[in-house]
């Protein structure tokens, strides 16, 4: 789940229970360039991206599990 979406400044993922509980995610934030903007390791069932110095616009999440296989891609607004 990832909200708000659109958002401003902050940006939250968090996992559902049974994701989170069977193995780690790798969470990748990026611009519609490909930039790697963000990147953090699910660990804990959420994550969080301070935004408030991206420039409003689309971007991308990716989320891949440990093995580095693309799980899901969530486009995500910024105002």
């Amino acid at each position: 789940h990832v909200y708000p979406n659109p958002f401003s400044n902050n940006l939250n993922i968090v996992f559902p229970s049974e994701e989170n509980e069977s193995s780690e995610y790798y969470v990748e934030l990026i611009d519609t360039f490909g930039k790697l903007l963000f990147k953090d390791i699910n660990n804990q069932g959420n994550c969080a991206w301070d935004a408030e110095a991206a420039k409003p616009g689309i971007y991308y999440i990716r989320i891949l599990n440990f093995q580095g296989d693309l799980k899901k891609v969530i486009k995500v607004v910024k105002l």
